[in-house]
């Protein structure tokens, strides 16, 4: 797992979330910036019609780029992003480009060295996935 040709590692830390049941986190090494880029959100590109085939369907590691493409962020070719948990009041935001066909997490505002990384997933995500947010 690559950050932009350097060892991501330098820069965050997964851990044990500080969020009870969310599993691990991404924790930041070095105090990040606001409007700083973070890391894009990697994985397999499929299209609608991939996605209504399983095991896509259920997978809360799924971001849709554009109305027909999604980002698979789980199994190869993945990276340290798809472990950013969900906050309703985050640090951190997805922003995706409909052109490239991408994601990646942008920091709403400084996150100091030892904070966890949030982004708020969206009402769609809880709703797609069919579980109330934590």
């Amino acid at each position: 797992m690559k950050y932009n040709d350097v060892n991501w590692q330098d820069r965050f830390e997964i851990k044990e979330s500080s969020k009870e049941n969310a599993g691990r986190g991404v924790f930041v090494k070095t105090n990040i910036k606001k409007g700083e880029h973070i890391g894009y959100y990697t994985g397999k590109v499929l299209n609608a019609k991939q996605i209504q085939r399983e095991p896509y369907v259920s997978s809360s590691y799924l971001v849709q780029v554009t109305h027909n493409y999604f980002i698979l962020g789980e199994g190869k070719g993945i990276n340290f992003v798809s472990f950013i948990n969900h906050c309703s009041k985050p640090n951190a935001e997805l922003v995706v480009s409909n052109r490239w066909k991408t994601a990646r997490i942008v920091a709403l505002k400084k996150i100091k060295k030892g904070e966890e990384i949030y982004y708020n997933y969206s009402d769609e995500y809880w709703e797609n996935i069919g579980k109330t947010p934590k």
